[in-house]
């Protein structure tokens, strides 16, 4: 179903994407931007979770959503990603923290309310 998208790339380069674009606003004149642009990258690095959680399958021991590229093809050096069973969820883990995190960050500036 996800075979064709580079999933694992798009879930390692979108947060080094969003954390050098929130490193280039400004520092803190513009650090309510900054946090805005963490929540959007955080958000969007969730929603790429989805497809790796539904299109895992649990029934099979081998690495799933694989990219296999050449990188430095003189020396032989491949860019090599693949998901297995124990991977998987913690990426999804990893993935859940940061935005929470990052949600948390907002709370305690106050730019958003429970109330």
């Amino acid at each position: 179903m996800f075979d064709h998208v580079p999933l694992l790339s798009l879930l390692i380069w979108t947060p080094v994407i969003g954390a050098v674009v929130v490193l280039l606003t400004g520092g803190d004149a513009h650090a309510d931007k900054a946090r805005w642009l963490a929540l959007i990258t955080s958000i969007i690095t969730m929603a790429l979770c989805i497809p790796l959680y539904l299109g895992f399958n649990n029934n099979t021991y081998l690495m799933q959503f694989q990219e296999h590229l050449p990188w430095i093809p003189a020396y032989g050096i491949y860019y090599d990603l693949g998901v297995d069973g124990i991977s998987a969820p913690l990426i999804i883990l990893t993935v859940f923290t940061t935005l929470l995190v990052v949600i948390a960050a907002m709370k305690n500036q106050g730019l958003y309310s429970t109330e």
